[in-house]
């Protein structure tokens, strides 16, 4: 899972916006490339700008881990 989640390192994407994480301050998303539940981890989104729970954002993959992606707004 590792491997093919540095795949995505630098690729521009979708993002359904699902929550916010106050612990890293960082949106949590999910786009095509997961699961609809918890098995795929989650796309940790950084935002200077207020997003909204539901919203559609387009981001660009930074790093990723075993079941996580971190990325940026674009």
């Amino acid at each position: 899972m590792s491997e093919l989640n540095k795949k995505h390192i630098g690729t521009i994407t979708d993002a359904l916006i699902i929550d916010y994480d106050m612990e890293s301050y960082a949106y949590i998303g999910r786009n095509y490339a997961f699961a609809p539940d918890d098995i795929d981890g989650y796309i940790y989104i950084y935002s200077a700008k207020e997003l909204k729970i539901g919203e559609v954002v387009k981001i660009k993959i930074l790093d990723s881990d075993v079941n996580t992606l971190e990325a940026q707004l674009v």
